[in-house]
This record gives structure tokens, sequence and C-alpha cells, in this order.
């Protein structure tokens, strides 16, 4: 579900001299990834942003699902100036040259985002769970935002998926994720999420949940139980994704109380052995 382009330059590609004229874009911002990849974004704005790969004889530029206007036009930009800086040809997926530009036309763009509206909502609704990584933040979707969405259509369906990941990605509480722990072996790792009423956190979705008390007693719960017994300081933004500032000590209790008519540690210890 991702759209694909090369572009092979006669001169290698000066990623210096392409961030400082990326950084004269209104609101762009770029970081270096630790596999050689760059990533480019429009702050506040993109929800996917634009991944680019210098490969040994070509740079790839990839744009992925629910991407929005701001995303295809920062690509477009992006294509402009390799192009110019290293006096490239752009093609395509079937390695054909592309001609003319821009490289994404507004006709395309505004049929290309309805349609990974439709497709999102069409997986919604056979059941199926959709995460996507945001500029900042993982969005998840399933059965709760489907049956939030599903008579939703056209210019309306497309304002709800956009605004929830913007909304996920820059209008929510800057709050760490916490402590979270690895357990099991690398090749199928488990992530278990310690929550305390300590610190302000943003829940992800993850395997396990844990929940501190003073007693140390284990209380393990999945984030679908957490979903139900949620109290109402905190918000759930997505399907999983949770705001979680401290409350008060006697809604905190009440939230252990809860959990412990549903913990599965027990289960959890049989399933390890």
């Amino acid at each position: 579900m991702s759209i694909i382009h090369k572009i092979i330059g006669n001169t290698p590609l000066d990623f210096e001299k392409l961030n400082l004229l990326i950084k004269n874009i209104n609101g762009a911002a770029f970081s270096y990834r630790d596999d050689g990849s760059y990533y480019y974004w429009i702050e506040n704005h993109s929800t996917r942003g634009v991944d680019l790969t210098p490969e040994s004889d070509y740079i790839e530029i990839r744009n992925t699902l629910l991407s929005n206007i701001h995303d295809y036009e920062l690509t477009n930009k992006l294509v402009s100036q390799i192009k110019f800086l290293t006096n490239g040809i752009v093609l395509n997926e079937d390695d054909e040259p592309v001609e003319g530009y821009p490289l994404f036309k507004p006709q395309f763009i505004e049929k290309q985002i309805q349609q990974d509206c439709n497709i999102v909502q069409a997986l919604l609704g056979l059941g199926e769970e959709i995460t996507i990584y945001g500029t900042k933040r993982k969005v998840h979707f399933g059965k709760h935002i489907f049956n939030k969405w599903k008579d939703l259509s056209g210019e309306n369906l497309t304002k709800a998926i956009f605004d929830l990941i913007e909304k996920v990605n820059y209008y929510i509480p800057d709050y760490d994720y916490g402590q979270v722990i690895q357990v099991g072996d690398d090749d199928e790792p488990k992530f278990i999420k310690l929550i305390t009423n300590a610190f302000d956190c943003i829940v992800d979705k993850y395997d396990y949940i844990m929940l501190h008390n003073e007693e140390d007693e284990a209380v393990m719960i999945t984030n679908d139980i957490l979903n139900t017994i949620l109290p109402e300081e905190w918000q759930r933004v997505d399907e999983y994704t949770l705001v979680a500032p401290i409350i008060k000590t006697e809604h905190w209790e009440k939230l252990l109380a809860s959990a412990r008519q549903l913990n599965i540690f027990e289960e959890y210890l049989k399933n390890t052995k």
C-alpha cells in the first residue's frame, strides 16, 4: 500500500544541501534513521511523512497508506530538489520514466486519499485491526473506531480518519510512554507495560499491562480489559492509545479493584511455562 518512486541521478545527492533547502519549507522537519534512511514531515500537519532511502545507484522515495495532502506536496518538493541537485530522472514502480511536474497532481492526491480511507474502512469492517506509524506516535484502528465511523463515507470519512491521526500525533499531552519491559525470546518478544499512579503517561498497545500497587501484588490485564474499566480522568484517543494522567488515590484504588477481578496473571504464568 506504498507508492514508491526512484530517482536516478547523474551526480551523487548531497543530503546536507538537500536538507538546507528543505528547511526553507514552512514547518518542514527531518531526521536521520539508524538504517541509513531519512524521514521528512511537516510539523503539526503531516500524517505519515515521507521516507527517503539512498541506495547504491538511486534514491528511493516512499509514500505510505493514509498520507495526506501535506505529505504528497512535500514529496513533490523533495523530488524537485533532488532532481535539481543530481540532474536525475524519476522512475515509477515499473521503472518507467515519469514526465511532468508536479509528481503528484491535485486530482491524484484527492483520489488516493479517498481510496486509502475506503480501504481502511473496508478492512475494519472485516474485523481487521490496523496500526500506522505517524510522525510522532502510532495510531491504532479497530472495532471501537469502526463502530464510530461505520456510517461515514466520502469527505466525512476522510476528515474523521485524518483528524484522528493528527490528534494522536499533535494534539494530546506530550507525556512519556513510561516503563515497558520486554520478555520472552528475541525472535518472539512480548512487551509488558507497567502503569503506576506516580507519573502521567501515554498508554500504547502492548501484549500485557501490569498495574503497580503497594502490596507488590501482580495485577496483569490487557489493553482490551483496561479499556472496559478506564478511570473517568483517562482519555481513550484511538483503539488503544490512552492519555493517562495521575488520578486521585481513591480512583486509582477503584481501578486496581476492578483489575483484580479481571486479573490474568495466573493464566500468563501457565502460558510461559
